[in-house]
């Protein structure tokens, strides 16, 4: 499901955007959606990968759970500058109660995931993991309908569309 999420982005892409390099709020929103999806993609198979090295199911799911806090703190931190700029440059294209709820939640869920590692929940370990992965997919979701949906105005973003000249076609 993840990979097929970041995979729809590139066509929603190739369909909205203009001809040339992306620009910085474009590769900045990608890189949202990129971080969740396959963040939820690579994170929901560390579990099942642990125990083919040997480790054991209750360990397997501790370290899922204390990889997955740490991700989704990298993740808020990563964020959290380029987010405060680009709010400045192209506030329309930001919700502040949307952004700080859902850094709220990935804080939230990195402090019930380090408590999952720290085995506070016990045999629902797995519940509380799967829990955790199905909030990345939720906020890749949000992404891609967000960059799908909420465009920059046109004064804020990049140039108007030219037509290409008789005959050509413009490269992506």
């Amino acid at each position: 499901m993840a990979l097929a999420l970041a995979g729809f982005s590139g066509i929603t892409i190739a369909f909205v955007r203009q001809p040339g390099r992306l620009t910085p709020l474009e590769s900045y929103r990608l890189s949202l959606l990129f971080g969740t999806t396959f963040g939820a993609m690579f994170l929901g198979l560390l579990p099942v990968g642990l125990p083919l090295l040997g480790l054991g199911e209750d360990a397997a799911w501790r370290v899922s759970s204390a990889a997955m806090a740490v991700v989704s703190v990298g993740f808020v931190g990563s964020w959290l500058g380029p987010t405060l700029r680009f709010m400045r440059e192209t506030p329309e294209v930001f919700h502040r109660w949307i952004l700080g709820s859902i850094a709220v939640v990935h804080l939230v869920n990195a402090g019930v995931q380090a408590a999952s590692a720290a085995g506070v929940f016990g045999g629902r370990r797995g519940g509380v993991y799967v829990w955790g992965i199905l909030w990345f997919l939720l906020h890749g979701a949000q992404q891609f309908a967000r960059i799908l949906f909420i465009r920059p105005r046109e004064t804020d973003a990049v140039p108007a569309r030219e037509s290409p000249p008789e005959g050509q076609h413009f490269r992506y």
